[in-house]
Formats: structure tokens, sequence, C-alpha cells
């Protein structure tokens, strides 16, 4: 579930930092930096990821530090969870 918190604030916060993140969903900085590769363009393991967000290293300031932006299929994703969690009756799927 905290894979999916992180998504939803950063579709609801653009731009937040990866230790933003960490702290507002009550992570290690280093446990947020896992599920957010998993949610980039490659996993942590050098393989495809998910492709629903992008880390920016901004060019001034402090070079270690990342933004994190949804993608354009991150948003519609993330879209598509706030509406099933705001659904007040599930729909039946069989």
């Amino acid at each position: 579930m905290n894979v999916v918190l992180m998504l939803l604030l950063v579709g609801k916060e653009d731009g937040l930092t990866v230790s933003e993140l960490a702290k507002r969903c009550g992570v290690w900085k280093t446990v947020a930096t896992r599920y957010l590769s998993d949610l980039g363009t490659i996993d942590r393991h050098g393989r495809p990821g998910l492709g629903l967000i992008t880390m920016v290293q901004r060019v001034y300031g402090d070079r270690r530090e990342k933004h994190v932006y949804l993608t354009e299929r991150g948003l519609e994703f993330a879209s598509q969870i706030r509406v099933a969690l705001t659904e007040p009756k599930p729909r039946r799927r069989f």
C-alpha cells in the first residue's frame, strides 16, 4: 500500500523529493527509493519498470536531490486508483 500511497502523493504534489515522500509515507529513504525505482522506467534490478514516474535531478542546488513527477501513464493510473477508491459501491467484475 505504501507504493500506491507514494504514487498518489506524487500525483497530488508533483515535484516532491524522495526524502519528502519517504517522510510523508513513514518509510526510510532507501525503501522509498526502491519503491520509486520499481515505478520508474527501469526497476531496481535493471529490468523494465512500470513507467509511471520519472525522477529528475536539478541542475542547480543540491544535485543529490531528485524530484519525482508522474508520466502520462502515471497520471492515468493514479486517476483510475482515485476513482476506484471513491466509488460508493464496488462494481461486480463477473
